[in-house]
């Protein structure tokens, strides 16, 4: 009776042991919030309130990317245009420029580079960071993160 009964509740321990749910975990796809941000000389963050990426039509492959901040009391914009439409690291100023407005003046950057790491699906991300010399500015730097592809 007693073997009986160790057998029974092994059986009993086994079949709850085999019923145990099974984990299965969903993994969790982080959302990133587009946007456009930079510093001016290390600066506090500027975000853009518009940005955009347009690739070249009609057989070009020329792209630019503007970015817009409506300010008081200075109106920003950037803009950077690139020889390719591709993601990929862009010398300034031999593969593009890198145009600094600041209300009414420009700036163009005279070295560094803009890393496009993703042109697809729409969007576009990357990173820049850009010397300037003779002029308000030495160093921009910034990021760009699934602004929108037109």
């Amino acid at each position: 009776m007693k073997k009986t009964a160790i057998i029974l509740a092994l059986l009993f321990v086994v079949a709850l042991h085999s019923c145990k749910k099974s984990s299965t975990s969903t993994p969790i796809t982080p959302v990133t919030t587009p946007g456009f941000t930079w510093t001016e000389d290390g600066g506090s963050n500027i975000t853009a309130d518009s940005a955009f990426f347009t690739m070249g039509t009609g057989g070009s492959t020329a792209s630019y990317i503007n970015a817009y901040k409506l300010g008081d009391p200075k109106k920003k914009m950037l803009e950077i245009n690139l020889n390719n439409n591709i993601a990929s690291t862009y010398s300034i100023p031999a593969q593009g420029d890198f145009i600094l407005w600041n209300d009414v003046t420009f700036y163009g950057g005279t070295g560094g580079s803009v890393v496009v790491t993703l042109a697809t699906g729409g969007k576009a991300s990357g990173t820049f960071d850009i010397t300037f010399t003779g002029g308000l500015y030495t160093h921009v730097k910034g990021s760009f993160t699934n602004i929108a592809i037109r």
